[in-house]
């Protein structure tokens, strides 16, 4: 079992890499570098934070972008196309499949952060910055989103109609995902008011991902431990995904194709 997920996902790895999703790559690269030279009339201090602001903020949306775009195609499309009878047909369960595509995805991902994380540090070190350990906390946090973020988007393909359908509701997620805790203030405000509505909207808070307790770059110049943090927010991610992609599982072992 473990054998052909791994092979699967190493298949997924390869193949993406051979499209032309390395532009992302490239169109970030020329953001940091341009930011460089944008706002190199500020301050040393200034400039280094609004490069850090800028390129963190760049990192995490081509991150969703790329494991959105890459998960609905890798799903939706063998669907919709039935090329994914070409590999159930072979001694390959669903389970296998989806677990392959689905850690496929996330190593495809995993490059792409490493490299733009890079480019960011390279960037900063250049303006003189002096290495900061919250660099690798800000890269673990966005993966971690990766993490949920791909899970979600291999469930939404399972049970939506088309890739528009898909993106919309993926783009939703996310953004009530980093507006979680407002979400949490506005059932308290209503029900202060009485408003009979509040246990929706409690039920949302907490069936949609906390992506605010993510944000690492907010604590950037903060000096303090963060590893105990950073290993318990990774393991709501790890749960939360691991949820997400048994119900995807559960679905596709009943779906029909």
């Amino acid at each position: 079992m473990f054998n052909k997920i791994y092979q699967i996902a190493k298949y997924t790895y390869i193949d993406n890499l051979k499209r032309r999703n390395f532009i992302i790559l490239l169109l970030y690269i020329f953001i940091v570098l341009g930011s460089g030279f944008l706002f190199s009339m500020l301050s040393p201090a200034q400039e280094i934070r609004i490069i850090l602001d800028l390129g963190t903020a760049a990192i995490e949306m081509f991150a969703f972008l790329s494991c959105t775009f890459i998960s609905v195609r890798l799903i939706l499309q063998e669907m919709e196309e039935k090329t994914v009878y070409l590999i159930l047909s072979r001694p390959v369960t669903r389970t296998e499949y989806l677990l392959g595509r689905y850690f496929g995805i996330l190593s495809v991902m995993l490059v792409y952060i490493v490299i733009m994380n890079s480019a960011l540090v390279l960037m900063l070190l250049a303006k003189g910055w002096s290495w900061n350990a919250y660099m690798l906390a800000i890269a673990v946090t966005v993966f971690m989103k990766v993490v949920i973020i791909s899970a979600f988007s291999i469930l939404l393909s399972l049970v939506s109609t088309s890739a528009a359908s898909s993106f919309i509701s993926i783009f939703f997620l996310w953004v009530l995902g980093h507006f979680s805790e407002e979400l949490k203030y506005i059932n308290y405000l209503l029900k202060q008011s009485g408003v009979k509505i509040t246990p929706v909207i409690k039920a949302v808070y907490y069936i949609i991902p906390n992506f605010s307790m993510f944000n690492f770059k907010d604590l950037f110049q903060v000096k303090h431990s963060f590893t105990g943090e950073l290993f318990w927010i990774s393991s709501y991610a790890v749960l939360y995904a691991a949820v997400v992609i048994m119900l995807s599982i559960f679905i596709f072992n009943k779906k029909e194709l």
